[in-house]
C-alpha cells in the first residue's frame, strides 16, 4: 500500500539543524491553528514576512512573534517550520493554543539505558538526510506496505533499509529504551527506530505508551510509526482511537499532524462510535485545520469531517486530494 506522505519532521532537531544545512530556505504558506477568535487573515495581514521570503533561523520566527503579539494581544504558543511543499519551500504553522489543555502525558522515564553507537549513528544519518529527502519527495508517496516507511529518495531509502536490519537485531534494546530511558535524545531515536522492529503487539503497545511522552518529538516519532503500521487493517484494529482524538486539540502542531495521520487510517471503517467521539471532542479543531492551504495537511481533517458527514469515500478522495474543504464544511453545517 502506498499513500501520500504527510510531512514528517522531528521538529526540535529540524529547526535549527536543517536551517543550518539549507542556505536557500524560503517560506511557503503561513497558517494558524487554535486561534480562539482571531481570524487567520487578520493575523496574516499583520505580518511583514510573506511567502517567498528567505527563511532565516531564528530571526524569522522572532520577527513573526513580535508582529503577531501586537495584533493578537498575546504571543503564539507554538511555532512549527515544516519542510517542504511541492516547490521545496518551508511551511510555517503557528498556534495560539492553551498548553494546559493538552492531553495527559506519561511520567518521564527515569532509567539510565543508552542506545548502541550503531543505532545512534543511524538516526543521525536519517536526520541529516531528511531535509533533502523531504524536498525531493514533495507530493510523492512513501511505501508503507511492509509495516515501516520507505522513502522514494534513494539515499534515504538505503538508510531506512539499514535501520530495518539494525532494528531487528536490537529489538529488545529499542523497546526498553523507548519505555525506560530518562534521556530525551535516547527516546527520540528509539521511537523512530522502533517503527522498524518486528511487527508485534508489544511493539504497538510500546509505541502507544510513547505517544504520550512528555517530549513532543518522541510523541511525533511514535505516533507516526503507529500510522505507518495502521496502513494495514490488521494492525489498525489494535490501536485505540480515543487517545489520538485528544491530540487534535493539542497546542503542538506535530501532535495534531500525526494524530490526523493516524486517525485517517483508524476511521476507514467509519465506526460510528469513533466518528461520534471525533464530532464531540474535535469538531472545531477539524473545521479550522480543514481550511489549511497546503492540501497535504488539510487532507486529513477533510477526510475526517467528510466521514462524520457521511460523504461517499470516492467523492471524499477527490476533495482531500485537491484540498477543497467547502463541500465538507457545508455538509457538516447541515448535520442536526
Amino acid at each position: 500500500m502506498k499513500r501520500k506522505c504527510l510531512v514528517f519532521a522531528g521538529l526540535h532537531f529540524l529547526t535549527a539543524f536543517a536551517f543550518a544545512q539549507l542556505e536557500d530556505a524560503h517560506i511557503g504558506i503561513i497558517d494558524f491553528y487554535a486561534t480562539a477568535g482571531l481570524h487567520p487573515q487578520q493575523l496574516r495581514s499583520a505580518l511583514t514576512v510573506h511567502s517567498g521570503d528567505k527563511l532565516i533561523w531564528p530571526d524569522t520566527r522572532d520577527r513573526i512573534r513580535e508582529e503577531l503579539t501586537r495584533v493578537a494581544g498575546r504571543p503564539f504558543t507554538h511555532f512549527a517550520p515544516v519542510c517542504c511543499d511541492k516547490d521545496g519551500r518551508w511551511m510555517l504553522y503557528i498556534g495560539f493554543g492553551d498548553k494546559s489543555g493538552d492531553d495527559v502525558r506519561r511520567p518521564k522515564p527515569t532509567g539510565q539505558l543508552k542506545l548502541s553507537a550503531e543505532l545512534i549513528e543511524l538516526y543521525r544519518d536519517f536526520m541529516a538526510t531528511l531535509p533533502k529527502a523531504l524536498k525531493y519527495a514533495a507530493g510523492k508517496p512513501d511505501d508503507y506496505s511492509k509495516g515501516y516507511s520507505l522513502a522514494v529518495y534513494p539515499p534515504m531509502r538505503a538508510i531506512q533499509l539499514r535501520m530495518r536490519e539494525a532494528a531487528l537485531a536490537h529489538e529488545e534494546e529499542l523497546l526498553r529504551i523507548l519505555a525506560e530511558a530518562a534521556d530525551d535524545t535516547q527516546r527520540i531515536s528509539a521511537a523512530h527506530l522502533t517503527g522498524y522492529t518486528r511487527q508485534s503487539p508489544r511493539q504497538i503497545v510500546t509505541l502507544i505508551e510513547a505517544s504520550r511522552d512528555p517530549n513532543d518529538t518522541v510523541r511525533n516519532n511514535s505516533t507516526r510509526a503507529l500510522a505507518v503500521l495502521a496502513a494495514a487493517p490488521a494492525f489498525a484494529r489494535q490501536i485505540p482511537a480515543a487517545p489520538f482524538i485528544d491530540k487534535l486539540n493539542s497546542s503542538v502542531w506535530s501532535d495534531r499532524n500525526k494524530g490526523l495521520m493516524l486517525l485517517t487510517k483508524l476511521t476507514r471503517d467509519r465506526n460510528p462510535e469513533v466518528l461520534a467521539e471525533l464530532r464531540a471532542k474535535a469538531l472545531p479543531a477539524l473545521i479550522e485545520m480543514a481550511q489549511w492551504r497546503n492540501p497535504g495537511h488539510s487532507a486529513g481533517p477533510i477526510r475526517l469531517l467528510g466521514r462524520i458527514a457521511g460523504i461517499d469515500e470516492s467523492d471524499l478522495d477527490k476533495l482531500a486530494e485537491s484540498g477543497d474543504a467547502e463541500p465538507v464544511l457545508a455538509a457538516i453545517k447541515r448535520l442536526p
